[in-house]
């Protein structure tokens, strides 16, 4: 390293013999297949980091840099699984496509150069490019990193922690990749009807204004029946007089996937606490954009809602809101019967969890609620339960409807009252 004017030399020990990693660190968080860096750009990229994460400028030559880069590359490709296991993907170097312009530079990789017969300047003086490509596939990271946070069986530090590993391993430009619904190349691997290219690009809008910490607004849908044409079709859930959409104002707190579909999870106008949340199927977005005031300006999310938003658990979550119905979290008691036909303890944990407290009925609750003894229930072979959990209301009562046989609610009244009321609507039908 040279020391120049202005310019501490590094005193941090080892640095020159972690070159490389230091460079497949530059290159994975500011490269992408689209656009490689140059080596004067890693060059400045390197100095400016280490500038402002230890005060000290590193004066690392050209010729220094691009040797780094060639042996990286020669590795990369001589063992790509060994590189991969070490640094978490792989190298690629370009050169200057020949109908690349200077307000418009085009790449092409050297592997494609020996193959497609393109003509480049190979010269020793000509500039090359270099990009970090992960070990993931776009989709392959979303999922994964969707996935994770609302894993049943990890605790919720070891999925922040598979959070943070699987973040790593993705640059912004690949996140944003995986949500690129003008990628065509993309799309045709993926074989996307027109509502997973929906799906993605609202995915990449809320990804992108969640980074820019905005309050939102959406006009969400619901599907109704064109008798016309016997299909259904996604409308605004709330409309004005005129028919014109009413945008539901958001503070978006996370995005996560359940039960087979994206949610996002936010703060409302109606919201009495910052955890009080509302759950929006992403698909169901006919429209998204930031929320403005009268200046057009973007208004930033309040920063109590910012903080409750590192500490929101997509998992707890999911847990006490088994069917992603909003609502806040109270206290419920049910009986619930294990019987030849229904095992009590699948249907239960399946959806809510092991956070749930439960004991078997005695005596005097079997003659409370069944006006039999534990005996004679028994003999009918039901074995009843005292469940008592933290949940939302409707989510709840849901359950309770789909296992209505088995289960009865005892409280509060108004979980007791509104399942009473849809099961009494359902039976007149019949």
């Amino acid at each position: 390293m040279n020391s120049s004017p202005g310019k501490r030399e590094s005193t941090i020990p080892g640095f020159s013999t972690n070159l490389k990693a230091c460079l497949c660190g530059i290159l994975h968080r500011e490269s992408d297949l689209s656009t490689p860096m140059s080596v004067r750009a890693i060059q400045n990229a390197l100095d400016k980091e280490a500038s402002l994460r230890t005060g000290v400028h590193f004066n690392v030559s050209k010729p220094t840099i691009r040797k780094a880069l060639e042996d990286l590359f020669v590795f990369s490709t001589a063992y790509p699984d060994f590189f991969c296991l070490i640094y978490g993907g792989y190298i690629n170097k370009y050169y200057l496509h020949p109908a690349s312009t200077k307000g418009h530079p085009r790449y092409i990789s050297t592997e494609e150069a020996d193959t497609s017969g393109i003509t480049v300047d190979k010269s020793a003086n000509h500039e090359l490019f270099y990009a970090f490509q992960s070990q993931f596939e776009p989709q392959e990271l979303f999922s994964l990193l969707n996935g994770a946070e609302v894993n049943p069986y990890l605790s919720v530090r070891e999925i922040q922690n598979l959070r943070q590993r699987l973040a790593n391993a993705a640059t912004p430009e690949l996140v944003n990749q995986a949500c690129n619904t003008e990628n065509l190349s993309f799309d045709k691997e993926l074989h996307m009807d027109i509502a997973s290219v929906k799906l993605l690009k609202n995915l990449a809008t809320l990804i992108h204004l969640l980074h820019m910490e905005y309050q939102i607004e959406i006009n969400y849908g619901k599907y109704q029946l064109n008798p016309l044409t016997s299909g259904f079709e996604l409308i605004s859930t709330r409309t004005t007089a005129s028919g014109l959409p009413k945008w539901q104002r958001l503070d978006p707190i996370a995005i996560f996937e359940a039960n087979g579909f994206y949610y996002l999870a936010a703060h409302t106008d109606k919201s009495k606490e910052i955890s009080d949340l509302a759950v929006y199927r992403i698909d169901r977005m006919i429209e998204i954009r930031p929320y403005k005031d009268i200046s057009l300006k973007p208004l930033l999310i309040s920063a109590d809602i910012l903080q409750y938003q590192k500490s929101f658990s997509a998992l707890e979550y999911k847990k006490s809101h088994p069917v992603m119905y909003g609502g806040s979290k109270v206290d419920i008691r049910m009986l619930v019967c294990e019987d030849a036909t229904f095992s009590s303890g699948n249907a239960l944990l399946d959806t809510f969890g092991s956070n749930i407290h439960i004991r078997p009925i005695s005596e005097q609750e079997a003659k409370q609620y069944f006006s039999s003894s534990l005996s004679e229930l028994e003999l009918t072979g039901e074995h009843w339960y005292m469940i008592s959990l933290h949940h939302s209301i409707s989510g709840t009562v849901l359950w309770a409807k789909q296992h209505i046989d088995h289960v009865r609610l005892l409280s509060p009244p108004e979980a007791v009252d509104t399942l009473i009321s849809s099961v009494s609507k359902g039976l007149s039908r019949y």
